[in-house]
């Protein structure tokens, strides 16, 4: 690790009850077992509860006392977990009013937090969408967004990750008048897309697009489905990952995948995380495995991409609960994402043709529906193209119809005509997921 700073990995959900605390818990202390001096910060205030999911009885000073002057930095009340080299700063416990920083608290806990003397800080964020939840899930380098697979733990899931984008937003923009520009476009329809918002954002006013670029470009998050009940409910959780895709133009993929079993059960109640009572559970080992691939991340790369500072802060907007019609709006939109079939990763070379013209591209994804292709094609919603999979025998043809494009106009989803439906599922039963076979060079054609 080359950058300054601890890496900072922020852990939420939308929804209390899906086991946010316990990954957070056992995340930190796979860290720490990769030898990294780990922090964690329990940053669910009002309903802390790190402490008691290491069988710490009395945690001693906690952020309260940080607050209250008592101490005057994070190091002094970071207490030992247990673990090896991993370190506890606990949070407010059920105090009246213990959630509601006012901006000035939560901006020095935020600043303390990148103080840190560690390696790594795992924070674990409150439920829910107000602006101090969101603030220190923004703070993550890298974020995690903890669901488990039931529909409304989902719907909040997507709630939490919108709001997330949109927070990150209005924090990015510089001035008034192009947060009062930023409100403008975003008062259209709940299902709106970002991708939508952001075209509309270039038309009202000069400097919106910046903002949308750093937040997309730098979101760094993925999901972990937690509580699954057999490996087809991976699929709700895909589901998920391609509506974010869709709908918030942002990357987000599933990082690890957590089984409800009996054993993580007992690790609660028992007062140990499962990393350190059952290391070989297939849930620790996906979590170390999840552990490994966060600490190999490019984070100065991630931090880069948001580099603009956080303007000040826009206000206290009320923190409204999803409405009744944007539940059912998102529930039938979640339920149609599920009936879709399921994407296979590919990585084919591509020649596509429409218009008149010819590219080359590459086909990332395939299923029997559809396809994402990836190539600067300038092609819009509705062209129609023919694609051929130079690399592969006897060079297979494909027909469909651009259903999205992406803001920077490389990706493109495609759905397949009836004909190409047939040939796309004989090339996920026999065909290889690769072929490396790049078409012929040329131009754009006339």
């Amino acid at each position: 690790m080359t950058h300054s700073g601890p890496v900072c990995i922020s852990v939420g959900g939308g929804k209390g009850g899906v086991g946010k605390s316990v990954v957070a818990a056992n995340l930190g202390v796979a860290i720490a077992d990769l030898g990294f001096r780990t922090v964690i910060i329990d940053a669910d205030l009002g309903a802390a509860n790190q402490h008691t999911l290491f069988g710490i009885d009395r945690p001693g000073q906690s952020l309260q006392a940080f607050l209250d002057k008592d101490v005057r930095s994070l190091e002094e009340i970071a207490s030992p977990t247990g673990a090896p080299r991993l370190f506890l700063v606990p949070g407010i416990g059920a105090v009246p009013g213990a959630a509601n920083l006012n901006h000035a608290q939560k901006l020095k806990v935020m600043r303390h937090i990148r103080r840190l003397d560690a390696e790594v800080v795992v924070i674990d964020v409150g439920a829910g969408v107000s602006f101090n939840v969101l603030d220190f899930f923004e703070l993550g380098d890298l974020r995690l967004v903890v669901s488990s697979p039931q529909l409304p733990a989902m719907q909040n899931a997507y709630c939490f990750l919108k709001a997330a984008v949109h927070r990150g937003l209005t924090q990015r923009l510089e001035n008034h008048a192009q947060r009062e520009a930023f409100k403008l476009v975003c008062g259209h329809r709940e299902t709106d897309r970002v991708s939508d918002l952001r075209r509309r954002a270039r038309d009202e006013r000069a400097g919106l697009d910046h903002a949308f670029e750093q937040v997309t470009t730098g979101f760094a998050t993925r999901i972990v489905g937690n509580m699954l009940e057999g490996p087809h409910q991976r699929k709700v959780l895909a589901a998920l990952s391609r509506m974010a895709s869709d709908f918030l133009d942002v990357t987000v993929p599933v990082g690890a995948h957590l089984s409800m079993n009996r054993e993580v059960h007992h690790s609660v109640t028992r007062r140990r995380p499962f990393l350190l009572s059952h290391p070989g559970h297939e849930a620790s080992l996906a979590l170390r495995s999840l552990a490994e691939a966060l600490v190999t991340e490019d984070v100065q790369a991630i931090r880069e991409a948001r580099q603009a500072p956080p303007a000040e802060d826009p206000g206290n907007v009320s923190d409204e609960p999803v409405r009744e019609t944007d539940e059912k709006i998102l529930g039938v939109t979640l339920i149609d994402y599920l009936r879709r079939e399921e994407r296979v990763e590919t990585d084919h070379a591509l020649r596509v043709a429409f218009g008149g013209r010819t590219f080359q591209a590459r086909m990332k994804d395939l299923s029997p529906r559809g396809t994402m292709i990836e190539g600067h094609l300038g092609g819009e919603i509705g062209d129609e193209l023919s694609l051929t999979l130079v690399g592969l025998p006897g060079r297979p043809k494909l027909r469909g119809v651009v259903r999205h494009v992406s803001v920077a106009g490389f990706h493109y989803g495609v759905e397949l005509d009836a004909r190409s439906c047939d040939a796309a599922s004989d090339l996920l039963e026999g065909a290889p997921r690769r072929s490396d076979t790049s078409p012929p060079q040329m131009a754009a054609t006339g």
